[in-house]
């Protein structure tokens, strides 16, 4: 039976996660990207191993192997990134519960790990993360996941030199229907 990328990951947003990641463990669904002369997917459900090959890629891209670009701050993920003359880069940033900032001339070094975007405590937003940037005119919009114990909600910050951030409102701009 020929199982494809696609169908292995199917039902299982961890996996996906692990792919895009491009390396280590996610530690609930016990997967694993490793890479070795051939790329291949394990995942181990109780007593059972399974290993699934990647396909080799249509799509042209080559993973660096500088990769991880950032390391050694914590559980890092789901980045937005901008080339304003030099790259830009937020990312959620799990330790600090918000959304870190740094910046690189190449793509590879990164430079300036700063807590860019922090939570508020006891609020809609306890936690922030999953940040999408952009640049319209000369102000820096941020859509991101505000998360407090019951619920998360979609917020929009701005700001002028996309370091300083605000709420446009102090309230989402998107909450989930019940």
């Amino acid at each position: 039976m020929v199982v494809t990328r696609r169908k292995f990951l199917m039902g299982s947003a961890a996996g996906a996660s692990v792919i895009l990641a491009g390396y280590g463990v996610h530690r609930k669904s016990g997967l694993t990207l490793q890479s070795a002369p051939f790329e291949f997917l394990e995942r181990t459900t109780g007593l059972r191993r399974e290993v699934w090959p990647i396909p080799e890629r249509q799509s042209g891209w080559v993973k660096s192997v500088a990769n991880p670009v950032i390391n050694g701050i914590g559980d890092c993920f789901d980045m937005s990134v901008m080339n304003n003359g030099e790259f830009w880069m937020w990312f959620s940033w799990r330790p600090k519960g918000g959304i870190g900032h740094c910046r690189s001339t190449d793509g590879v070094h990164w430079v300036h790990n700063e807590l860019s975007f922090a939570p508020e405590a006891g609020s809609w937003r306890a936690r922030v993360n999953r940040p999408k940037v952009l640049k319209v005119g000369n102000r820096y919009w941020m859509w991101y996941t505000g998360q407090s114990q019951k619920s998360s909600s979609i917020g929009l910050a701005q700001s002028e030199d996309g370091l300083v951030w605000s709420d446009v409102k102090r309230t989402p701009v998107f909450v989930a229907a019940e």
